[in-house]
């Protein structure tokens, strides 16, 4: 059995987390398709991710413009959404929850301190995409509340086990899934050599680099369409050399 320091703060941040599902304020939400490639420091997450601000103020950022969230705030951001986190100045608390490896990852920290675990993937995947596509921010408060409070009642347990080079390989795929070759990319993010690397990623995935690409860019292509976005733009956004590659791949 493993002993661990007791940490009076991480309680008051549970805490906080319990109540704020009673008194959330801005539910906002970004969706792939206004938020293209910037480069610098932006990244983009491969499924929907919960960012919420618990304390002090939680600073994200995207091509066009700053979002800086107070206590209770929120922002959903779809998969595909290009942003860039700030870091947390003292006295802000912040809380996010994404998936990955089957299982959804939850964090909760401070400037200095930072409490890591998992939860199953469902139903919070399949919740947190239903309110990403609610227009209504009223509908949005509602479901994101009784989301919170169903999670607050969920056992956790750590993090997915899985190679430590993953993480970068995944994040470097889908941040330059618009680029020729993303895999290269994620081989020279992983450290490995190439063969170890995609040795690496099909034991973790359960499928090999160039088919997640194919995946991956097939879907975001498919929902950029869906949301209106120009089949020239989705061509450039997801990789295809023009819109005729785009329309070919989708057929």
């Amino acid at each position: 059995m493993e002993t661990v320091a007791f940490r009076p703060e991480i309680v008051r941040w549970w805490l906080s987390l319990e109540a704020t599902a009673g008194r959330l304020g801005r539910v906002h939400r970004w969706l792939a398709a206004g938020h293209g490639p910037g480069g610098g420091r932006l990244h983009q997450h491969h499924s929907v991710t919960l960012v919420l601000c618990l304390a002090g103020a939680v600073r994200l950022s995207h091509p066009v413009g700053i979002l800086d969230l107070a206590p209770g705030d929120s922002v959903l951001l779809e998969a595909g959404a290009w942003h860039h986190h700030g870091g947390l100045r003292r006295g802000t608390v912040a809380f996010g929850q994404g998936f990955m490896l089957g299982r959804s990852d939850w964090l909760l920290q401070s400037s200095d301190l930072a409490l890591s675990s998992s939860v199953a993937a469902e139903p919070s995947r399949q919740l947190l995409e239903e309110l990403l596509a609610q227009p209504s921010e009223t509908g949005r408060r509602i479901g994101l509340a009784a989301h919170l409070r169903g999670f607050c009642a969920e056992p956790s347990s750590p993090p997915a086990s899985a190679h430590p080079a993953y993480p970068a390989m995944e994040l470097a795929l889908w941040d330059n899934l618009h680029h020729p070759d993303p895999v290269a990319a994620m081989v020279r993010a992983s450290g490995l050599s190439r063969a170890q690397a995609y040795r690496v990623f099909a034991a973790c995935a359960g499928i090999a680099p160039a088919a997640w690409v194919r995946r991956e860019r097939h879907a975001l292509a498919r929902r950029l369409l869906g949301e209106g976005m120009a089949a020239a733009a989705v061509a450039e956004r997801c990789g295809f050399s023009d819109r005729r590659a785009l329309r070919r791949a989708l057929n």
